[in-house]
């Protein structure tokens, strides 16, 4: 019997309660199924639920049908998981990149699971923000709760430095947290290695934001 098959499966739900467990069990034995699983399942019932709680009275004042209602929720649902396997697909590129640099022995393999993992924190963010739109309703697209942007953004408020509120989010915060410690001990990096590739991809959004931010305020004159 081999040596990896006597390390335990890592659990998703071992991802909240105790990560660097999990990612110890990565490091030996990559497994990417269960939580590619459930992130594609929250991922959808999060988008779905969010769409939900989104007023569209464009739809509405058109007369639009329960079917076109439901193939614009399927197509948004099915957007959702598909940039969200590319997000994890580009981060574990980038991670990798850095790994060669670095002259890391780790495989892309490892660092594919240990980002699908570490996006089931992604996925539960969407799902609890999903689930809240549905109850309460959201005040403008793409409202997050679990954002600073939710409790200081005007609604329709799309300055750069709204973007910049909406990019400090709860889940957000909690995955780069739980990345730095995953490169560590999957990828081999030094603490200062980590936290310097998590901290130089959080800027990189805000810079994302804010460009996405500037575009619309564009497009809205």
């Amino acid at each position: 019997m081999s040596e990896e098959t006597n390390v335990a499966k890592p659990s998703v739900i071992g991802m909240i309660t105790s990560p660097v467990q999990q990612f110890k069990r990565l490091k030996e034995r990559p497994f990417i199924l269960p939580a590619m699983l459930i992130v594609v399942i929250t991922m959808a019932l999060g988008t779905a639920l969010q769409g939900l709680g989104e007023e569209t009275p464009e739809l509405e004042g058109a007369g639009s049908t329960t079917f076109i209602i439901v193939i614009l929720a399927v197509v948004t649902v099915i957007l959702a998981i598909i940039i969200t396997m590319l997000g994890i697909l580009i981060m574990s590129a980038i991670h990798m990149l850095v790994a060669k640099i670095a002259t890391s022995p780790v495989s892309f393999k490892q660092l594919f699971s240990m980002n699908t993992y570490v996006f089931v924190i992604s996925a539960l963010g969407l799902l609890v923000n999903g689930i809240a739109a549905s109850i309460i309703g959201v005040e403008y697209p793409g409202m997050e709760f679990t954002s600073l942007g939710s409790l200081v953004n005007n609604p329709g408020d799309m300055s750069a430095i709204a973007g910049i509120w909406d990019s400090i989010e709860v889940f957000s915060i909690w995955g780069y947290i739980i990345t730095a410690i995953g490169l560590q001990i999957v990828a081999g990096f030094s603490k200062k290695m980590a936290w310097s590739v998590v901290v130089v991809i959080f800027l990189l959004t805000i810079m994302i934001e804010l460009m996405s931010s500037a575009l619309a305020g564009i497009g809205g004159v």
